[in-house]
């Protein structure tokens, strides 16, 4: 899959949008991985990725977690805190997510069609 960055509107758009899977299981193969916990605005490089998700871990604030970034390619992340061992995190982006787990796309379209079908 070749995945193409997001604008903040269009990640903003798409993170409303999947709200509701907080609280489903991140990874059905593996109950310890925990629950989803947020759906978040985030860089689209996968390194600033990482570090969005060390600050979500330290803060438990997406919007506090976004701070440091001050680019223009974002996309959009799920992140859950492991059921028995509480240091780490786990995150993978809201696509590959949607893809893992048979869940189609359905976002808010506002006549861009074009974009969100580029972005899966």
């Amino acid at each position: 899959m070749n995945k193409q960055p997001l604008t903040l509107n269009e990640a903003m758009n798409i993170c409303r949008h999947y709200q509701h899977l907080n609280g489903n299981v991140f990874d059905k193969k593996s109950l310890g991985k925990g629950y989803i916990e947020c759906i978040a605005v985030a860089p689209f490089e996968e390194s600033k990725q990482w570090l969005f998700a060390q600050y979500y871990h330290e803060f438990r604030n997406p919007l506090k977690a976004l701070q440091f970034y001050n680019g223009k390619d974002y996309d959009v992340i799920v992140l859950s805190i492991p059921v028995l061992r509480k240091r780490g995190i786990h995150y993978q982006d809201l696509r590959s997510y949607l893809s893992n787990n048979n869940i189609s796309f359905t976002g808010p379209r506002q006549g861009r069609e074009e974009t969100y079908s580029r972005a899966l």
